[in-house]
């Protein structure tokens, strides 16, 4: 009786044995099982840890908890996408100033920009549109209608010099760089040296 109780206890110590998984393998286990933060908390050094921060991260994107991926979860291909997430989520918001300050390497800062140099060129506001974005359509348009304007108070000069002299801070300006008034301010310019144009002759 003795020796057969031997054998069971000894056959039972063996299946315990083999059913003992080592703890990448329990890791491995729960990680198929989608329970990353177990995984995470548990078995941080695991090679299945790693896996499961960037399926967890990847979930919390989907469910669009950004701030929580970009906070926590910085080390991961994810962080950048929630921040490009975030960042349109607040432009859709109106919060054009936190996007260009605190997201400007998303395509949301550049639309940001474009709202709200639109925003100062709709509200009459031109100076600070070109000055403050003067990349942006709206910023270009508002450089173009001041250089315009400009380039004609520059015409109504009587005196040649006061013209001249005018003209050529005209086209030395940044403001108006790149401007049809600014080539036309060189035509003018380029008359009053004296020069022939083409087709003048």
């Amino acid at each position: 009786m003795r020796p057969r109780l031997t054998h069971i206890i000894t056959l039972l110590s063996l299946l315990l044995l083999l059913g003992c998984a080592t703890p990448a393998e329990r890791a491995e286990n729960l990680y198929k099982e989608g329970k990353f933060e177990e995984v995470m908390s548990r078995y941080p050094q695991a090679p299945a840890a790693q896996k499961a921060k960037e399926a967890l991260a990847t979930k919390l994107l989907k469910d669009g908890a950004y701030e929580r991926v970009m906070t926590e979860f910085k080390d991961t291909p994810m962080a950048f996408e929630a921040r490009v997430r975030y960042a349109e989520k607040i432009l859709a918001e109106g919060k054009f100033e936190e996007v260009m300050q605190k997201y400007d390497d998303t395509p949301a800062a550049i639309k940001a920009r474009e709202l709200a140099a639109q925003a100062l060129y709709d509200a009459g506001r031109i100076t600070e549109a070109a000055r403050e974005y003067p990349q942006t359509p709206a910023g270009s348009r508002a450089r173009d209608e001041l250089a315009r304007a400009e380039f004609e108070r520059i015409m109504t000069y009587k005196s040649p010099e006061e013209r001249r002299k005018a003209l050529e801070d005209f086209v030395t300006s940044s403001v108006y760089a790149g401007t049809g008034p600014s080539a036309q301010a060189q035509i003018e310019l380029a008359k009053l040296d004296g020069l022939k144009l083409p087709g003048n002759y």
